[in-house]
């Protein structure tokens, strides 16, 4: 379950994708973000619009929208694909039409509450004299759903392409800083898992939250996740085959280093055939109808209640290992947090604000481009434990005569060396 994020390249891919049904659908393509709504762009995407926008050029290639417009060499765009769990692609692919499109629609709301997080916190674009200052910006970002890995195996996903053009409130238009964009990854991925589960819990599912912020539909099978996941264990072997450590860069590195060449597939050839894995697995769409449960709206004290356990998990989570945290750490743990409760990125936005509020947040000032803060809590505790030390270090009751220290370890040579190590602790106190 992931957000990852690349320069999009491939102009051609891009525009193939908007000139055709991408696996024969109806609908596979989407606008969103502010800047595409002043641009009037809506609804599904046409090859001449994003073609036009990819080189800086508004939607009917008459205006410029960038200094750099029209020029070679010009970073275009930047693709942010969301990627589901296994888990919901396999209850995806073996469901029957209405559930797929239920589905669907569950991952496209929370692929827009990333967008609109991103939206929020990572859209810049230079201005004045240098570029020095920095000003907010609406996106222009073109939605491309997909059902299918490039190995074959059911894989819900979302190219997301942040083209490089940004909004401003003034009308004019400029070029993105991607910098803030990459530091959001992390923190985006986590809103698209947030908003994931909320819908997927009110289609009627029970997930199974893990501790790295992640969950799984609960009631899949496994081993049959496993036997969809080919290109993860490819990546994985590839890892090991070169010694790498799994990190996300390493990850990353080797999933293009293994990524084979994109063939033209067929949906409806591909969905019997998962159908027909599914089987042999004993999930089928009947299998899948049988997990989902009736749910009842939550009361707006419930609703109140949630967002009080999430901030508090989320301000535990960010002091737990470090004394201070960053705003994107703090957006990260709020969206993790929120797993399981019914959250939206509403509501995740509306406890950070109540917390920036709240006598409870300390701010810490700035370095490099990152807000850092802590909690009246921490700092609290960090002054108790000052207090603590200082203590310890007046007090003089475990004091004892060096000669008598000495006398002692040379009386035990039989003591073991946790027990000189705890002798040897004393203070001494010459006489």
């Amino acid at each position: 379950m992931t957000a990852s994020i690349s320069i999009a390249r491939n102009k051609n891919y891009y525009l193939n994708l908007a000139a055709q049904d991408y696996y024969h659908r109806e609908k596979s393509s989407d606008w969103a973000g502010k800047g595409a709504e002043k641009l009037g762009l809506k609804g599904q995407i046409d090859k001449d619009s994003i073609g036009h926008i990819w080189t800086g050029y508004g939607p009917d290639g008459s205006t410029a929208l960038t200094q750099n417009a029209g020029k070679s060499g010009r970073r275009a765009a930047w693709d942010v694909t969301f990627s589901p769990d296994k888990s919901v692609s396999a209850i995806w692919a073996v469901s029957d039409k209405e559930m797929q499109s239920r589905i669907e629609a569950a991952h496209h709301q929370s692929v827009l509450d990333s967008i609109n997080y991103l939206e929020h916190e990572a859209a810049y674009t230079r201005r004045g004299h240098g570029g020095t200052r920095q000003e907010k910006v609406g996106l222009v970002v073109g939605t491309f759903q997909h059902g299918a890995s490039r190995a074959g195996d059911p894989q819900l996903h979302t190219h997301s392409l942040i083209m490089n053009v940004g909004a401003r409130d003034d009308g004019s238009y400029g070029s993105i800083n991607s910098h803030h964009l990459y530091t959001s990854k992390m923190a985006s991925g986590a809103v698209y898992r947030a908003r994931l589960a909320t819908e997927l819990e009110n289609l009627g599912f029970d997930i199974e939250r893990r501790d790295d912020g992640s969950f799984r539909v609960a009631g899949v099978p496994q081993e049959l996740t496993d036997h969809w996941s080919s290109r993860s264990q490819e990546v994985k072997e590839h890892l090991e085959e070169q010694g790498l450590e799994k990190t996300a860069k390493n990850k990353e590195k080797a999933t293009l280093a293994t990524r084979s060449k994109k063939k033209e597939v067929h949906e409806e050839k591909l969905k019997a055939e998962w159908k027909e894995t599914g089987k042999q697995y004993g999930f089928t769409a009947e299998a899948v109808r049988s997990l989902i449960k009736e749910r009842k709206e939550l009361s707006e004290f419930e609703q109140k209640q949630n967002q009080k356990k999430a901030l508090q998990e989320a301000l535990e989570k960010c002091t737990h290992h470090q004394s201070m945290f960053t705003e994107k750490e703090l957006d990260r743990a709020l969206a993790d947090s929120s797993i399981g409760k019914r959250m939206t990125y509403d509501d995740m936005k509306a406890m950070k604000s109540s917390f920036f509020e709240s006598r409870e947040a300390v701010r810490l000032g700035e370095d490099e481009g990152k807000r850092y803060f802590t909690t009246m809590a921490q700092m609290d505790l960090e002054t108790d434990l000052k207090d603590y030390t200082h203590y310890l270090a007046e007090d003089k009751s475990q004091t004892v005569k060096s000669e008598a220290k000495y006398q002692a370890l040379a009386n035990k040579p039989a003591m073991s060396g946790e027990q000189r190590k705890a002798l040897a602790m004393f203070q001494t106190l010459d006489s």
